[in-house]
């Protein structure tokens, strides 16, 4: 029983972790992401933090990974956010911001 216990809350623990945003730094998109950042001018010294996650699309069957965005939060935007999206092979497709934020070029997705 107490092994039971065990592998269960290994398995429930190995999902929760699963499930949570990951690092820019150790993302393999994140080359991506920061090519795309310097291509907009952005300065390094004004991103305060940038998290990828996962876009899914979900149908009757379940849901299914799609792609990839970088959030984006910079010094610049006090409120908001610039988002970086990429497909599956973590190529660039389009960005928008968030919020108040702006960046020139780039449309708002209030």
């Amino acid at each position: 029983m107490r092994s039971l216990l065990l592998a269960a809350s290994v398995l429930v623990g190995g999902i929760a972790c699963l499930s949570q945003p990951a690092k820019a730094d150790s993302h393999p998109c994140s080359a991506t992401a920061n090519q795309r950042l310097a291509e907009l001018g952005i300065d390094k010294d004004d991103v305060k933090a940038m998290r990828i996650d996962g876009r899914y699309q979900s149908s009757r069957q379940g849901s299914r990974l799609v792609g990839f965005d970088a959030w984006v939060e910079l010094g610049s935007c006090s409120q908001g956010q610039l988002v970086v999206s990429m497909s599956r092979q973590c190529r660039h497709m389009t960005d928008y911001t968030t919020g108040t934020c702006e960046v020139a070029g780039i449309a708002n997705n209030c």
